[in-house]
């Protein structure tokens, strides 16, 4: 980097590339004065608050201004598209919070706008109802020449009319039922008879007021529903994102190259079994990001893989106390010569095939005959922690429920029901080297419970402790003067802005110690750029 970027710097023929933000000199653009840059910025706040009534409404904005809502005519031969009847109330409205000023004489914020960027600020900051309530307040008693509203809770009734926002439905403290539909009204549960209600310690009822000084219960538990119809409505309704929508479709394709879910053999399978579903672009496939538990496979048993199903043999580290799969070498080439290195790996040779690969029809026979009823079961309070193997002996089946997602009638025929998360597996794998590079103490993975494992399995007979507990530094172990060349590297490393976060910071020198936390990207950049730059010096050798 230094070569490139100091010593040998930019060619004279360099392209300045205008849409990343450079300007060539002379430029009239460069030169605007901080006067025009204000009044363009209240220019783009205020059209951004235009464009942000016209995607919750799909209309526009200036067509409003223009024309009234009762009327049908067209501007300039276009077709004005407007809000529905029960919408236009409240459209009015907030077109007319659009134009109103803060206060008189006021251009830069409107009073719709102002009520969004101090809830932006609320949200942001993970600010209280109660404090911002606290807020408005001072600052309606401060500024009474404002338009500004005297409570948090008046606030809220304007920006909620934006759309977006979410729904309450009571559940159970024991997660058996949602008040909804036909239970709404229901002030028990009907499978374990708890109250929906949250209890004082002597059984009663617990009641609050709210702005309107309106008392009333507090439910036990409450599920926030983020309705998604209107979210997809929204995407579509707005035109800076309604052609992304339909990107899957129009954009051009390149043979042998995955740049999009539309590439997979998933997607491609979905399309040939709902032929009309696929000729429309513009309906919506959508993808679930959840807990793999969800599938009710039982993973506190040996055979934790789903994917390879019952076709897996459970194995557990006998001092490290750890299950592991030690079966990936069924997935290599028949003719691999790992799959005849017993030294290598746990003392035997590998003739196995690759799991066989279920369908959801598979699936779905194994499941078939599974009932289950939802909830939480009361558990008595005891004292400790639960002993080991108490967790796996409560549910020695492997299989805990049938999926939901099978009342979906394509799911049996899916291909891809489930994906692992790569991102958390690699900062999991990072993490791993990292500190067992730098010989961790309490984080690294090669330690004497590591060794005793690789003696008990017959492996790596140079690593093996002696009889005292003692071993060699494995060839991958860092010296002290290793670690400091390896972090010092790492810790003068520079990125482009985006590219990651400031690892830097995370890098102690001194201490020879990584610390705080990194993102996952973080440890994607770490893995696939920086690791390799850093261990070019090859300071991994040995200790003398």
């Amino acid at each position: 980097m230094y070569d490139h970027l100091i010593c040998t710097q930019f060619p004279k023929e360099y392209t300045l590339w205008f849409y990343h933000g450079e300007t060539e000199v002379g430029d009239p653009s460069s030169n605007v004065s901080n006067s025009d840059a204000s009044n363009a910025f209240d220019d783009f706040n205020q059209d951004s608050i235009h464009d942000m009534l016209g995607d919750a409404f799909g209309t526009d904005m200036h067509w409003a201004n223009e024309v009234s809502l009762e009327s049908d005519e067209d501007i300039d031969g276009v077709e004005r598209v407007m809000p529905d009847v029960a919408d236009a109330a409240e459209f009015e409205e907030l077109a007319s919070h659009a134009e109103l000023p803060l206060y008189e004489g006021c251009t830069r914020y409107s009073r719709l706008s102002f009520l969004v960027k101090m809830y932006h600020i609320k949200c942001i900051c993970g600010m209280t109802d109660k404090a911002m309530s606290m807020i408005f307040e001072l600052l309606h008693d401060a500024f009474e020449h404002a338009k500004i509203p005297s409570s948090f809770y008046e606030a809220k009734k304007t920006i909620l009319k934006l759309g977006m926002n979410y729904e309450k439905i009571h559940a159970c403290p024991n997660n058996c039922m949602l008040y909804w539909g036909e239970d709404k009204e229901k002030e028990m549960c009907k499978v374990c008879n708890r109250s929906r209600w949250k209890l004082d310690t002597k059984g009663g009822e617990i009641q609050e007021s709210n702005d309107g000084n309106i008392r009333k219960k507090v439910p036990a538990k409450v599920l926030r529903y983020f309705p998604l119809k209107p979210r997809l409505q929204r995407l579509f309704l707005s035109s800076k994102t309604a052609e992304a929508m339909r990107w899957h479709d129009v954009a051009p394709k390149e043979d042998g190259v995955m740049t999009h879910p539309r590439d997979s053999e998933a997607w491609k399978m979905f399309d040939l079994k709902n032929t009309s579903f696929a000729e429309d672009p513009r309906n919506i496939r959508l993808a679930l990001a959840t807990d793999g538990i969800l599938s009710g496979w039982n993973t506190y048993t040996g055979l934790a893989c789903p994917s390879c199903n019952f076709d897996s043999v459970p194995f557990q580290l006998p001092h490290s106390r750890k299950s592991c799969f030690i079966g990936h070498r069924r997935f290599l080439n028949q003719r691999h010569r790992f799959r005849l290195n017993r030294v290598r790996f746990n003392g035997e040779q590998e003739f196995r095939n690759p799991p066989k690969r279920l369908s959801g029809l598979d699936i779905l026979e194994q499941v078939k005959d599974i009932n289950v009823t939802f909830g939480r079961k009361e558990e008595a309070k005891v004292r400790g922690k639960r002993r080991r193997g108490e967790r796996a002996a409560e549910g020695a089946k492997q299989w805990r429920k049938k999926s939901i997602f099978f009342e979906l009638p394509y799911w049996k025929y899916n291909l891809l029901c489930h994906n692992l998360d790569v991102m958390h597996i690699e900062k999991n794998v990072c993490d791993n080297v990292i500190y067992t590079l730098l010989n961790d103490s309490t984080k690294s993975k090669d330690h004497l419970n590591a060794r005793k494992d690789l003696k008990a399995l017959g492996c790596k007979q140079d690593l093996w402790p002696d009889e005292n507990g003692k071993y060699a530094s494995a060839i991958f172990t860092l010296t002290n003067k290793g670690k400091k060349a390896f972090l010092s590297t790492l810790k003068n490393i520079s990125v482009p802005d985006g590219y990651s976060s400031n690892i830097s910071r995370c890098i102690d020198v001194d201490n020879l110690k990584i610390n705080g936390m990194l993102k996952s990207h973080d440890n994607h950049i770490l893995m696939q750029q920086l690791l390799p730059l850093a261990m070019r010096t090859r300071s991994y050798v040995k200790k003398d």
